[in-house]
């Protein structure tokens, strides 16, 4: 059984990671709202920004249950760590409140996948390349519960959150392709 120690650390990690990782590109990530643009307002927040997809839009509860057997509520905009530059979205779980699965998107050329790769790689330690159907480019680091790729000219983040200290490579891998799919 795991303690509050590692929960609270679990929970600080995922938010670092969100912040180091989500932020780490090296180039302008800031995008120009376009006239055609009609961003949809997900729950609990802010539009998502302008000129990318909607992070809540890519994956559901029911996605998630197919993959994980565990209960998620249906994603919710995350308006603190999102910005200009990128939508990140989290479906939480009724399980455990450490328990989660949060969606990155901001615009991403190889070089700038590159860049988050080296960035995980420096926070998280060795990564390992993943195959995900739809997705190019893409990478494990910490036990699979953090996954970068390109999909279609954005850098996409898939992090699996999970009470377990067992790899769940497999499982984000599943999500991703899903995600990488509704791109």
């Amino acid at each position: 059984m795991k303690t509050t120690g590692t929960r609270t650390a679990a929970a600080t990690l995922a938010a670092l990671v969100a912040l180091t990782l989500g932020g780490c590109s090296g180039g302008d990530d800031t995008v120009a709202p376009s006239s055609g643009d009609n961003p949809v307002v997900a729950p609990g927040g802010d539009a998502p920004a302008a000129g990318l997809p909607d992070a809540c839009a890519l994956l559901t509860a029911g996605d998630i249950a197919s993959i994980i057997d565990a209960s998620y509520g249906e994603g919710v905009f995350n308006d603190q760590l999102s910005d200009a530059g990128q939508n990140i979205c989290e479906w939480k779980s009724s399980d455990s409140p450490v328990k989660f699965i949060q969606v990155l998107v901001k615009h991403g050329n190889a070089d700038q996948i590159a860049g988050e790769r080296a960035s995980a790689e420096d926070f998280m330690g060795d990564s390992s390349d993943v195959s995900v159907v739809g997705g190019s480019k893409a990478y494990t680091v910490a036990g699979g519960s953090i996954l970068g790729m390109g999909v279609d000219g954005y850098f996409v983040q898939v992090s699996n959150m999970s009470t377990s200290t067992d790899d769940v490579t497999v499982q984000t891998v599943a999500l991703a392709g899903i995600v990488a799919g509704n791109i």
